[in-house]
């Protein structure tokens, strides 16, 4: 960390203490800053440390335009972080719809929205990097980062042990480096 940036650290975080506290004494609530979806619960992998891959096949993920009409509630005008989450998220045909979407209540609704952040298993690299493709400009446009999360518990042999999926230290690997590229 940069020295001059420790005071507008120090800065912000005796603002937002002051006003956490000054919220809690009124009584009043606040509105969510950051908020994750996990807009699925289907996943390729079987990890050791995740359960939700034994969520029952027939149990309904709730539609996208179910979650798009929750982000475009005023509760969530002051968000500044989206992180989208899983199962596997790219596994979703209509996720570039929820890019889309976003990009659109940017202008009215998510006014303080400055990321979106995605974390995936990454295995299916080609999916991945073509989404990822198309979101991009678009949420550039808007000035909205994307931030790529790819969970990764080790390396080679031992991440495919953990997340129960072969060649997954492979296909995690090249879709961090396609994601590099773009």
């Amino acid at each position: 960390m940069q020295s001059d940036s420790l005071p507008h650290l120090f800065y912000t975080l005796v603002k937002n203490g002051l006003r956490f506290r000054y919220l809690r004494f009124s009584g009043q609530s606040d509105k969510p800053r950051a908020v994750s979806l996990e807009i699925t619960h289907n996943c390729i992998a079987k990890c050791v440390m995740c359960n939700i891959w034994k969520i029952p096949k027939e149990t309904p993920n709730l539609s996208m335009a179910k979650w798009i009409r929750q982000l475009s509630s005023d509760l969530f005008s002051d968000l500044v972080e989206l992180d989208i989450t899983g199962g596997e998220p790219f596994l979703r045909a209509d996720l570039s719809d929820l890019f889309d979407a976003v990009c659109e209540l940017k202008q009215n609704h998510l006014k303080a929205l400055k990321s979106v952040a995605i974390t995936s298993n990454a295995f299916l690299t080609r999916r991945i990097l073509d989404n990822v493709e198309l979101a991009l400009p678009k949420l550039r446009e808007k000035g909205i980062d994307l931030i790529m999360v790819c969970a990764m518990d080790a390396i080679g042999e031992l991440h495919e042990k953990i997340r129960n999926y072969k060649n997954a230290w492979t296909k995690a690997d090249q879709t961090i480096q396609g994601l590099r590229g773009l």
